[in-house]
């Protein structure tokens, strides 16, 4: 379960870096010629990253069995609320 989550998540990262193409940076940062994605994983759902990075630590929790990894993925949730 944990590999099939985090095989997703790994997926759907990947996805989502293809559908923002040249806006994907790594620091935020807008530009002049910025232009909203609204394709891709971003028709669907909006924080398409932070969703692929919660999956990872979600499989990452389940592979290991440590429940270390499960109360930091819920320390970073609350951080992102």
């Amino acid at each position: 379960m944990g590999f099939a989550l985090g095989f997703a998540s790994l997926t759907l990262w990947a996805w989502t870096q293809a559908a923002l193409g040249k806006e994907w940076s790594p620091q935020l940062q807008l530009r002049k010629e910025h232009r909203l994605v609204t394709t891709g994983p971003y028709a669907r759902v909006r924080h398409s990253l932070y969703t692929a990075m919660l999956g990872w630590g979600f499989g990452v929790a389940l592979l290991t069995a440590n429940w270390i990894f499960v109360l930091l993925e819920v320390i970073v949730i609350c951080g992102l609320l």
